[in-house]
Parts: C-alpha cells; structure tokens; sequence
C-alpha cells in the first residue's frame, strides 16, 4: 500500500517545466522532493490531513513551479491547489491537448507498483 500511495503521489506531481533543459532537470527534482514530502506527511499525519494540506495550499506542497495533486485509484480527484473545481471529479477518461489520457496513465503506473511524474507543458 505505501509503494502505491507512493507512485499515486509520485504520479500527481504536476510541474510546470520551460524549455531549457537545465531548468527541466531541476523542476524534476523539485517534483520529486515535494513527492517525498507528500509521502512523510501522508505517514505521519494521514490521508485526510494530506488531502487538506494540498487543498490549503500548503507551500510544501505548492509553489511557483510545481505542485502536488493527489487523486484515488478509481481517478476521482481528492486534492488540487491550483484549481478546486476539480475535486471530486473524475477525468480519468478525458485526454489532455495532445489526445494522450495521462490521468490514466498516472493511475496505470500507480496500481503497477511504478512510480512516475505527470507532466504538464506550459
């Protein structure tokens, strides 16, 4: 259950990246140390209070270039800063401008045990 929460988390960390490729590899470690700050706080305080955090916009977990979603398994989202409307709401099955279905693809990796980042373009 951790390893998946884990890559659920790890898959709703959307960053915001530019096209340089210096800054792209430091955004990505940005995502991925809010991710594992998302996990520590999910162990110590739960579900519910991760879920609050993010929707509060806790500044560990948002920031000018990156921010942690989290959403269950089944795709309804639980928790997003930057845009409330969305949670509750299922999009799972809702392609982004290019056609691809990465909600599903996050959610793919997570129930395979895999971690990953979700990325959105500027």
């Amino acid at each position: 259950m951790k390893a998946m929460m884990r890559a659920v988390l790890a898959g709703a960390a959307f960053t915001l990246t530019t096209s340089f490729a210096a800054q792209a590899a430091d955004t990505t470690a940005a995502a991925v140390a809010m991710v594992d700050k998302g996990v520590v706080f999910l162990q110590k305080n739960g579900k519910d209070a991760l879920i609050a955090a993010i929707n509060g916009k806790n500044p560990e977990f948002v920031n000018e270039t990156t921010y942690l979603t989290m959403r269950a398994l089944d795709g309804t989202q639980l928790a997003h800063p930057t845009n409330p409307k969305l949670v509750g709401k299922n999009m799972v099955v809702l392609p982004d401008a290019d056609g691809k279905l990465f909600r599903k693809d996050i959610i793919d990796q997570a129930q395979k045990g895999r971690q990953g980042l979700g990325r959105l373009p500027l």
